[in-house]
């Protein structure tokens, strides 16, 4: 298994927008609050409630604590620098794990979108990695939305 690192914090809202665009670019993202669910690409401007943005390398979890703070959590392939978050102790290992999704066409699923992002498509995978620490499971990070190429569900 590979190394892992994970990071944690309280943020304002232009700190985790700044901490997004330190991380780099092609985010996929998931956004809510009780009342509304968004996806998509790249341009993240209303972070909710709360939300995760991820892309190959890494991924940011938040949710709103007070005002426009946000409690942070970055799970990370790679160590980071200069980050306003603490370093969460432990030995992280990450293993890669690929999932299918559920179809957005099947009746029994109502989600507020017909697409998954980046593959446009009712029908898709999630390849995840799973973070362990001291060999414990405890989170499991999505990194890109893949297309199915068998259209299986």
């Amino acid at each position: 298994m590979a190394c892992g690192f994970v990071y944690a914090g309280e943020l304002t809202k232009e700190s985790l927008q700044n901490l997004l665009k330190q991380l780099g670019s092609n985010f996929t993202y998931f956004v809510w609050t009780l009342k509304t669910f968004t996806a998509g690409e790249n341009i993240l401007s209303d972070f909710g409630d709360n939300g995760i943005a991820f892309n190959e390398a890494c991924e940011v979890k938040w949710r709103r604590t007070k005002g426009e703070n946000f409690r942070v959590l970055l799970l990370s392939d790679s160590p980071k620098n200069n980050l306003l978050l603490d370093q969460i102790e432990g030995k992280w290992e990450v293993e890669e794990q690929t999932t299918y999704l559920f179809s957005l066409e099947d009746k029994r699923i109502a989600p507020p979108f017909n697409q998954y992002p980046v593959v446009n498509k009712a029908k898709a995978k999630l390849r995840c990695k799973v973070f362990y620490r001291d060999g414990v499971a405890m989170f499991v990070s999505p990194r890109e939305v893949i297309s199915d190429e068998n259209g299986t569900t």
